[in-house]
């Protein structure tokens, strides 16, 4: 190799680490594509630098909350829970019965009861009579049952649903 060929190299392999070619997730990836692909710490990433510029009470907000609880339902479902029920709270005119049933879809899926039955809960005590919130009390119910697990039986009897 020319010595030309070697300085051009290092240089644009220096300009690579530079501008991100170091392993950081690139700020326009698509958090649910990072997903999907099992890129769980790299969605969180994204989420989370978006999360700290977006307009507060936003559509975009919750979108991104939605989006960062189910990242996090593979990492750290307590953080997805209160994330997800933090927002919920705040913004009580824009989560609906649907966002509840998101949330708890994807912490069932992480084998997250605890958390789940929290989320689903919160969205019962707010929509008592919804059929989401009905058949969500439903699907854990049959969570808990097939776990046979004595805590989460204990907690939904606790809260009253057995």
């Amino acid at each position: 190799m020319k010595p030309t060929s070697v300085l051009l190299s290092l240089v644009a392999a220096s300009l690579l680490a530079a501008c991100g070619g170091g392993g950081s997730a690139a700020t326009d990836a698509d958090p649910g594509e990072l997903i999907q692909q099992g890129k769980i710490d790299e969605a969180v990433e994204v989420i989370e630098g978006r999360l700290a510029t977006v307009e507060k009470g936003s559509a975009d907000e919750h979108d991104l909350v939605l989006d960062h609880a189910d990242a996090l339902s593979y990492t750290d479902p307590a953080r997805a829970q209160k994330t997800f029920l933090d927002f919920a709270q705040a913004n009580a005119d824009l989560v609906t019965p649907k966002d509840f049933k998101y949330v708890v879809s994807s912490l069932r899926t992480q084998d997250a009861f605890a958390e789940a039955i929290d989320v689903m809960h919160a969205g019962k005590q707010r929509w008592p009579e919804d059929a989401e919130m009905v058949e969500l009390l439903e699907l854990i119910k049959a969570d808990v049952a097939k776990a046979a697990d004595p805590a989460l039986a204990a907690k939904m009897k606790g809260l009253g649903y057995m």
